[in-house]
């Protein structure tokens, strides 16, 4: 084994620092993206949960919109939907299209719901009628995590007491974690 002084084993410690400190941005998870939900018009008595999961997604609970503006921006980015209007809406599954056709209510677009949406509501009769609005994030993007200066070098803390053996094998570990890390594709 190779020792080596107190000022060399702090020498590697900072520079590990900043190289974690420089890498930190790239290693965020990819859910916080919003390029990662996709707003979809789901299939007639169809719940979101379900609707998601058909296209290897998830529904994502915390997605709803929660204002009329944020409903429009949904509305419009949201394909195959086509509102004749807009309305609030009372059903706890909203954001949804109305199909009951030869009502007043055919083409409308309802969106105001209430917490815990993505799935259930399909014994309620509006199912049969809606076609719902979901949120669908893609699987996994909570899988990366952030790894800071603080939990790597808790990880590859140099003692300090003299002399300091310098524990090479494990920066190199984190070399070979950061690169396998950048083969990951990024949306």
């Amino acid at each position: 084994q190779t020792r080596h002084s107190p000022v060399f084993a702090g020498m590697v410690e900072l520079v590990v620092l900043l190289g974690v400190l420089t890498l930190s941005p790239c290693l965020r998870p990819a859910s916080a993206s919003p390029e990662s939900l996709e707003w979809v018009l789901g299939a007639e008595g169809q719940d979101c949960a379900t609707e998601c999961t058909s296209r290897g997604r998830e529904c994502d609970e915390s997605a709803w919109p929660e204002s009329e503006e944020a409903w429009l921006a949904v509305a419009r980015v949201t394909a195959g939907l086509s509102c004749l209007g807009h309305a609030s809406g009372g059903w706890k599954y909203n954001p949804a299209l109305c199909t009951e056709w030869g009502t007043a209510r055919f083409g409308m677009c309802f969106w105001e719901g209430a917490p815990g949406r993505c799935s259930g509501g399909l014994q309620d009769w509006q199912t049969s009628i809606s076609r719902r609005i979901c949120p669908c994030r893609e699987l996994g993007g909570d899988t990366l995590f952030v790894m800071d200066a603080v939990t790597v070098m808790s990880a590859i803390r140099l003692r300090s007491t003299s002399p300091v053996t310098a524990p090479l094998e494990r920066i190199t570990s984190l070399f070979a974690w950061w690169s396998w890390q950048r083969t990951i594709p990024r949306t």
